[in-house]
């Protein structure tokens, strides 16, 4: 297993700048990481987190938005890249510093059903699909262009990356299969 404190970026360091309550957190995602690996989904030198310093430039363009503790972790462990987790969608660092602003426009240009209040967007597939939490649930949604109803894809970002992981393992192991994958309902 890869322990999470032998990382430099780890949530160790966000728990103790105040950026993540829950030391839970530190051993889920450290699990996560590990299985990651073993399914071939990433090496361990494909994972590259974020600093202390890039997770506090997301939060504090999050503004009032408390962003989940499993998402600080993940940008801490891995926000830069793990491999071919979310491979094809742009949620990796620096991505999130744009997608609030990108949201609004897309909002006002080409899809007025898409509400961006009390929301924070954090990564996007191809443009079209936006993957965002809301401050009045602790899901993951997705919105997709012309659909007018966003998703919930997940209950929370946890299982969002185990649905991701899980999906990108079966296309790792069976090559570009073109299948839907249940975890963001878009083809890989």
């Amino acid at each position: 297993m890869v322990p999470v404190s032998d990382s430099p970026k780890s949530i160790v360091s966000l728990l103790e700048a105040g950026l993540a309550d829950d030391v839970t957190v530190r051993s889920e995602m450290s699990r996560f990481v590990h299985n990651l690996i073993e399914m071939g989904v990433t090496c361990s030198h494909q994972i590259s987190g974020c600093t202390v310093k890039e997770v506090e430039e997301v939060v504090r363009y999050a503004g009032d938005f408390r962003l989940p503790d499993h998402y600080l972790a993940f940008l801490s462990l891995m926000g830069h890249g793990a491999g071919q987790l979310f491979r094809g969608t742009s949620i990796y660092y620096p991505e999130p510093l744009e997608l609030n602003d990108y949201a609004r426009e897309f909002a006002e240009d080409d899809d007025p059903d898409l509400v961006t209040e009390g929301r924070f967007f954090f990564a996007h597939h191809q443009g079209y699909q936006l993957y965002y939490f809301d401050s009045q649930h602790d899901g993951v949604f997705m919105h997709s262009e012309g659909e007018g109803q966003a998703r919930l894809i997940a209950v929370d970002f946890m299982r969002l990356l185990q649905q991701e992981a899980t999906c990108q393992a079966g296309a790792s192991v069976t090559g570009y299969t073109g299948k839907e994958c249940e975890c963001a309902g878009t083809s890989r």
